[in-house]
């Protein structure tokens, strides 16, 4: 038989699983690489994701007659966000027939190294799919918390008028200026310095929105460099990228702060695969088993900066 369960993890450590997949894991979605390239995916602890939210302004600050008394006074602006952890999880194996195929300490390392090049893909692509997702049973979703309406963090949009996104669900024709335009959404979503970094929609979205550019202003060069630099072509909107993403829903166009969000991960629960162990106990003698796992959730502790279109037409 090539290669027993402690040979086979021998061979993984030294060959292509030197290093934890927390670092490789998030590459293919661009929200993910970005945050990634912007060191915002923390490590984090406690019993779960809490955090403080300020929800209004302060409003105790006026000119004075100089000889008038100067009351003080107390305003309670802040709140606590909190979010339960989410628990990941993937999982391959190698079965007897594959060993037996793959005859050969070398057929068997390739196809190990593949095995575990497949589980980290495939965790990855689930982990996008449900961060772009609308089901946030388990961790806080994009559309959850770019949103007008929905809670977030356990704050009700009801209690917080500030803890909201922008949102249109009835804009069907994408336009650069005027009511219901990416301009005008942009504004919106201003505030102070802050505003959205990265625009992320889908391809046919993106290709429209080239289409809309005036021939002048497309030039070698407007495009931004880092976000080439990670594999993910883009074409600029006032200086921000554009980009297209796989993950995100037909007629969504998402305008993001990307400095307001963080990927937090609970302390030595990032997204690591075990080693290759025998699966004998669960009746299969001759095949090995690796998991994937991991624990986080997704912050964001400034909701009014980013933006969303969900009902965008590329064909009108």
């Amino acid at each position: 038989m090539a290669l027993s369960v402690s040979e086979a993890n021998a061979v993984s450590s030294k060959y292509y699983q030197k290093n934890a997949l927390f670092q490789q894991v998030y590459d293919d979605d661009p929200f993910t690489a970005i945050l990634k390239g912007k060191n915002k995916i923390k490590i984090d602890g406690g019993t779960d994701v809490n955090w403080t939210v300020r929800v209004s302004k302060l409003e105790q600050s006026n000119f004075v007659d100089p000889r008038a008394q100067i009351p003080i006074a107390g305003k309670e602006t802040r709140t606590g966000a909190t979010l339960d952890w989410g628990y990941a999880v993937g999982s391959t194996a190698i079965h007897w027939d594959e060993r037996v195929k793959n005859d050969g300490n070398e057929a068997v390392i390739n196809l190990m190294a593949d095995k575990h090049t497949e589980l980290k893909e495939d965790f990855a692509d689930n982990f996008s799919n449900t961060l772009w997702g609308t089901d946030s049973t388990y961790i806080a979703t994009i559309p959850n918390i770019v949103d007008s309406e929905l809670a977030y963090g356990g704050i009700a949009v009801a209690d917080a008028t500030e803890w909201a996104s922008t949102e249109d669900a009835a804009t069907t024709v994408l336009t650069l200026f005027g009511d219901g335009s990416l301009t005008y959404m942009r504004n919106q979503a201003s505030f102070g310095k802050h505003a959205p970094t990265h625009h992320l929609t889908t391809r046919n979205l993106q290709s429209k929105y080239e289409s809309l550019l005036q021939p002048q202003q497309r030039y070698e060069g407007s495009a931004d460099q880092k976000t080439l630099n990670m594999g993910f072509a883009n074409v600029l909107f006032f200086g921000r990228p554009v980009i297209a993403s796989d993950f995100i829903s037909v007629g969504d166009w998402f305008g993001l702060d990307m400095d307001a969000f963080e990927l937090a991960v609970k302390s030595g629960e990032d997204a690591d695969a075990t080693e290759w162990f025998s699966l004998k106990a669960q009746g299969f003698p001759k095949a090995m088993g690796k998991f994937m796992t991991s624990v986080c959730n997704m912050k964001c502790d400034r909701r009014k900066t980013s933006f969303k279109f969900t009902a965008l037409d590329y064909t009108l």
